[in-house]
């Protein structure tokens, strides 16, 4: 058996190996980076197309749905708003006709159609007029007889309203004290709301004390609720007290009133 040794083609043979393996390897490792970095770059582009386009396709679907989730409140609200009015109007009307129930008075219930958006008055339009018997300064109230103005100008289907705070509304109130009962003038100041006048800081105030029709008025008649004090002042050098008064209702929420007609014996 012939003994296994290198022979000198052989070594010249690895050695030829190795140099090539050395030389060549380089110029393979180029093109397969080159085209790593090319499927890289593809991949990454195709993946940016679609993911570009299944955030445009949700984000489409999310404004869809965001649109009918929104559609959706707005009739919710609106058929809650109108709940809430007639329950309102319900809750009010109740209330009215207990008050007519106890009272002696003869009531014509009307509807608000309008409000005077006019600067420098406050005025209601309700859907009454001359055709049903109202009149000029007839008293207007809401709920359980709380006064809210007087009829300022008639027509034959519809009437004006002139609301406590108006600058032109003035109307004769009183409060009780322990002792006695005084009497003031109501005066509206619009934005600043209204104030009671002409009494003296002789007499004796305190603030939550309500306010009520004297009946010393023409078709206004007494014990109709006007509102509470809620401030007062004076300077030493005054005569009468600055009073702030906090209306019984506010208006703006209004919808159902009822005109004071006089009764037949006055």
């Amino acid at each position: 058996m012939k003994g296994s040794h290198f022979r000198p083609w052989h070594i010249i043979g690895i050695l030829i190996f190795c140099v090539s393996f050395f030389v060549v390897t380089p110029f393979f490792q180029k093109p397969r980076a080159l085209f790593k970095s090319f499927f890289d770059t593809g991949i990454s582009s195709i993946g940016s197309v679609y993911r570009d386009a299944f955030k445009t396709y949700f984000k489409s679907q999310d404004s869809e749905d965001i649109e009918i989730l929104r559609q959706e409140r707005n009739v919710l609200a609106h058929s809650v708003g109108e709940k809430n009015i007639l329950e309102e109007e319900n809750s009010n009307l109740r209330k009215m006709l207990q008050f007519k129930e106890r009272s002696a008075f003869t009531l014509l219930g009307a509807r608000v159609i309008a409000k005077s958006t006019d600067l420098g008055r406050s005025l209601l339009v309700i859907d009454r007029g001359a055709r049903d018997g109202i009149k000029i300064d007839f008293p207007v109230i809401a709920q359980e007889g709380v006064l809210i103005g007087k009829i300022v100008d008639v027509r034959y289907e519809t009437s004006f309203i002139r609301l406590l705070h108006d600058p032109k509304s003035k109307t004769i109130v009183a409060y009780k004290t322990k002792d006695k009962t005084i009497q003031g003038l109501i005066t509206g100041k619009f934005h600043t709301g209204i104030e009671l006048t002409l009494v003296p800081i002789t007499e004796p105030i305190e603030k939550g004390v309500p306010l009520s029709t004297t009946g010393t008025e023409e078709y206004v008649p007494a014990g109709l609720l006007v509102g509470f004090i809620s401030e007062f002042n004076s300077l030493p050098t005054d005569l009468f007290y600055t009073i702030q008064v906090k209306p019984a209702l506010l208006v703006s929420e209004l919808s159902l009133l009822s005109v004071i007609l006089p009764s037949h014996g006055n």
